[in-house]
């Protein structure tokens, strides 16, 4: 599932479930086992250009917790996809 999200090298992340990752030593001892977990990964795509001209969320981070009110412009302007659950409820 792909989302808008604050990372210093994408404006989208994607939301992922590892069927199987294992990880194992030089030796064979596994080491851990993360499969049926959630995983992140993106694919960039942004240059210097981007960061000039202020198209970047990570630009406009304030450690709110959320997305404030010029990220979420930015997030319309590029129509950025957005989690159901990201999208502030209005009181």
């Amino acid at each position: 599932m792909p989302s808008a999200a604050v990372d210093p090298f994408a404006d989208e992340i994607e939301y992922a479930r590892n069927l199987a990752y294992r990880y194992w030593d030089e030796t064979g001892n596994l080491q851990w086992d993360y499969s049926g977990r959630q995983a992140n990964f993106r694919f960039i795509d942004l240059d210097a250009q981007d960061y000039a001209r202020g198209n970047m969320l990570f630009q406009f981070q304030d450690g709110a917790g959320f997305f404030n009110d010029k990220q979420m412009d930015l997030i319309g302007k590029l129509k950025l996809p957005l989690l159901p659950r990201s999208v502030p409820s209005t009181p």
